[in-house]
């Protein structure tokens, strides 16, 4: 359940969207205990009438004992177990999507493998958004490096910064009179994110070596939902990893759910032991992998040292993809500059998705996907790490597994499974520094000849691909 009073002007756009489209929205009844516990009357009742305005799901279940081994025990009505409810709706299917602002939902989700079924209020947005659009319009506004006097301090990105920190103006100016770099997208009316960059000491919270703090790491509420936080982190990882850091960290309050699931999705830790003196938890994230690194599985060790490091113990595949699409998965690539922005949200992402009619049976979390971009140029540079995959001729049953990644509307999707779906969600690792042609292919034994559709590598192409210089 999302809040609807306090995210009134959002969840209307999403109640609006789900009607417009046919969709239902239901309302959880344990969510009613939350209700209960606010102690402003006042917004409680406004709360329990909103409530009632709504379906409920009858007939709900209590958790079956193999979801509650992988989320733990909760005792009854907690906030825990409140969540566990609510996420087991959709884990049994009760509904397709969960929407929830709640950081611990979101945790959760990914230990139960749903994560792309629960979304924030904006994300879920944007994905009806795309879902019902009957064309694409993209937009290439560019993520720049600029230093932090050149910034206007009365940009609207700057107020909600403002309210959880009295001396942030202060603070600010610091930043400029230390000629600190920073990232930023501009938008019609000001930032739409921004992030700013700091040196640190080696050993700060137990880190050895050169360390990068992000100070700041901020999307602007109108431009939440189009990925531009991936993006951001894309940026920041390739500062990192070109200019030598070994570690990189971000602080935030535990309350600022958004961010604090952001950074678990990739690859931040958030240990217990160290807290700011303002009380925020730290999330670090390594930036090079170690010896004792390589023991993890594929998937893991590219979650925690993605998007530049990939694992070789793992099988990998070939895709042949036709350059519209192409474009539209991989933008950064289709011009010779360091960092791009496009409106659709897909673009932006470091978790994407691919459809298709393979007839390929499984391919393991893990495994590597390289993209031959066919018809045009007629070449691989982009790279993927398989996270999982379905195969189904159920348009509903597509949709809801690629969630909020889906390049394709939702007619679109309908089409395709006149016959079944392949359907496969990965992470984008750092592609080729220069794009490999379909002769160099042919010749270090990748393919015979451009594939068709998916096909496995032989171990003497898997190795050489490996061999070849990522970016």
């Amino acid at each position: 359940m999302v809040d609807i009073e306090e995210l009134s002007p959002s969840a209307a756009q999403l109640l609006r969207l789900i009607q417009e489209n046919g969709h239902q929205v239901f309302l959880h009844p344990k969510s009613l205990v939350d209700i209960g516990k606010d102690k402003n009357t006042e917004r409680q009742q406004l709360r329990r009438l909103a409530f009632e305005k709504y379906p409920h799901l009858e007939g709900t279940a209590t958790p079956f004992i193999d979801f509650t081994m992988i989320v733990g025990e909760a005792e009854s009505d907690s906030n825990s177990d409140v969540d566990n409810h609510l996420l087991f709706s959709v884990h049994c299917n009760a509904v397709d999507f969960l929407v929830s602002e709640d950081r611990g939902v979101h945790k959760k989700g990914r230990q139960l493998g749903i994560e792309n079924k629960v979304f924030r209020i904006t994300d879920a947005i944007r994905m009806l958004e795309q879902l019902m659009t009957t064309h694409i319009d993209v937009v290439f506004p560019s993520i720049e490096m600029v230093k932090a006097f050149s910034i206007d301090l009365k940009d609207p990105i700057f107020e909600s910064l403002r309210e959880g920190y009295s001396e942030f103006n202060e603070w600010f100016v610091k930043c400029r009179t230390d000629h600190r770099d920073c990232f930023v997208i501009s938008g019609e009316k000001g930032l739409d994110a921004l992030c700013v960059l700091k040196d640190e000491s080696s050993g700060e919270y137990g880190m050895p070596g050169k360390i990068l703090k992000v100070c700041t790491f901020k999307v602007g509420a109108h431009a939440s939902g189009y990925r531009y936080g991936e993006l951001m982190l894309k940026a920041v990882l390739s500062h990192a990893y070109n200019n030598g850091y070994d570690w990189a960290y971000v602080t935030a309050y535990e309350e600022n759910e958004r961010i604090c699931v952001f950074l678990d999705t990739f690859g931040f830790s958030d240990e217990e032991n160290f807290k700011t003196g303002l009380g925020e938890n730290v999330f670090k994230r390594k930036l090079h992998p170690e010896d004792a690194d390589f023991g993890l599985s594929p998937l893991s060790f590219h979650i925690r040292f993605g998007p530049k490091y990939i694992s070789g113990e793992c099988a990998s595949y070939i895709i042949p993809i036709q350059p519209q699409y192409h474009r539209l998965l991989f933008p950064e690539l289709e011009r010779q500059t360091d960092f791009f922005v496009e409106r659709n949200p897909f673009g932006n992402s470091i978790l994407k998705a691919y459809l298709c009619h393979s007839n390929t049976k499984k391919i393991e979390p893990g495994s590597l996907l390289f993209f031959y971009r066919s018809d045009d140029s007629k070449v691989v540079q982009s790279i993927g790490v398989v996270e999982k995959c379905i195969r189904s001729a159920d348009s509903s049953e597509i949709v809801k597994f690629v969630g909020k990644r889906t390049v394709y509307s939702y007619q679109a999707i309908d089409r395709m499974c006149s016959k079944e779906v392949l359907a496969i969600l990965f992470r984008q690792a750092n592609g080729y520094e220069i794009s490999i042609s379909r002769k160099l292919l042919e010749n270090s034994g990748v393919f015979a000849r451009p594939p068709q559709s998916i096909s496995s590598i032989s171990k003497e192409g898997h190795t050489w691909l490996l061999s070849q210089k990522r970016i």
